[in-house]
């Protein structure tokens, strides 16, 4: 294992009695090497084509394996322009090509990592990682699953331009800022629910500790909401959920203080309230059981103007009668109420507040 090497080869042929095997020759010394075979991740793939420019790296005097593509030969394209080289097989050129496989051009690189070998044979791809270089410019880079990919560019005009990032979980991530340690974020799981935000990312722990984050879920729910810094509890929200139901809050140890919700229906609640929130046309109503003190003082007066209604014309009032109905008017009421106070009758059926 000490002796081994990597380096660029050209496929000569390919053994009829092992189709997996091959001789190719070392560029650019020249040196020919037989019983080259192919690593796991390539053997449930499309044989590689003679001419094949490929990475080979050998072990010993008697092993070495091609551990992938940089180009398969253009006068093939010529005829299959749809092929690109370790793609699913069917043995048919013609079928191949009516199943779509891609070609590897001219100047192309086509590169995989050595995975186990397919449990269901050349029907399905290998597991090993790999990389496509086109020579129209554009890169894709996919799991051996094949079920997370990123692909840059594209073949026709509206997809020069397109990064196309495809994965049944995805986390992408900033660097942290060296002097904050905040960091931006962007999640999506296997139920298509999607996160945005920035968090304060430890590199010392595995924890990060949310700033400010929105999420919009498979349903159609929104949630955005910023926190108390360092501590990671809701300070103020908007939450929008699939009803149509909108709700503001505030706060700072994660239980909302103030809360606003807006209702499909029309209906306006502030506070989780029950009293229904006064207009300007609103009737306001003053009693006894509101204002004791100013009703008090209107019952004094109105006895004092019955008391002097009882004298009858002609008759001369005393001096002592007056002193007498003064006493007994500031003994119900000693004390001049400047207003009085009164409570709202009416309100509005749409808008409650709290108590």
């Amino acid at each position: 294992m000490n002796d081994y090497r990597i380096f660029q080869a050209k496929i000569l042929a390919k053994d009829p009695k092992a189709p997996r095997t091959y001789s190719v020759v070392e560029i650019p010394h020249g040196q020919k090497i037989v019983g080259v075979q192919l690593g796991n991740a390539l053997k449930d793939q499309s044989a590689p084509l003679l001419g094949s420019l490929v990475i080979v790296i050998q072990l010993d005097a008697f092993r070495s394996y091609i551990m992938m593509v940089l180009r398969e030969p253009f006068e093939f394209l010529t005829s299959n322009n749809q092929y690109r080289g370790f793609i699913p097989g069917s043995g048919s050129a013609t079928q191949d090509i009516a199943n779509e496989a891609n070609p590897i051009q001219d100047g192309e690189i086509y590169m995989e990592a050595t995975g186990p070998i397919s449990p269901t044979g050349q029907a399905i791809p290998g597991f090993g990682a790999h990389l496509y270089l086109g020579n129209n410019g554009s890169a894709q880079i996919e799991s051996g699953s094949m079920g997370e990919c990123l692909i840059i560019g594209g073949v026709g005009s509206a997809d020069d331009h397109e990064v196309v990032l495809s994965a049944d979980n995805g986390f992408v991530e900033s660097n942290p800022n060296e002097l904050t340690l905040i960091q931006s974020t962007y999640n999506w799981d296997s139920l298509n629910n999607m996160e945005f935000g920035n968090v304060i990312a430890n590199p010392l722990s595995f924890g990060t500790i949310p700033v400010a984050t929105m999420t919009i879920d498979a349903l159609g729910n929104v949630d955005l909401f910023n926190t108390t810094i360092g501590t990671g509890l809701k300070a103020a929200s908007i939450n929008l959920d699939a009803t149509g139901l909108m709700t503001l809050s505030s706060g700072t140890t994660g239980v909302p203080q103030a809360t606003v919700t807006l209702a499909p229906t029309g209906l306006i609640n502030m506070n989780n309230g029950i009293n229904g929130v006064a207009r300007i046309n609103d009737l306001a109503v003053s009693s006894f059981a509101t204002d004791p003190a100013f009703w008090l003082f209107m019952n004094a007066v109105q006895s004092f103007f019955v008391a002097i209604s009882g004298f009858q014309g002609g008759s001369p009032v005393l001096q002592s009668q007056l002193g007498a109905l003064g006493v007994a008017f500031l003994t119900q009421s000693p004390i001049t109420p400047p207003s009085a106070t009164s409570v709202i009758t009416t309100g509005s059926l749409t808008v409650k507040a709290g108590n």
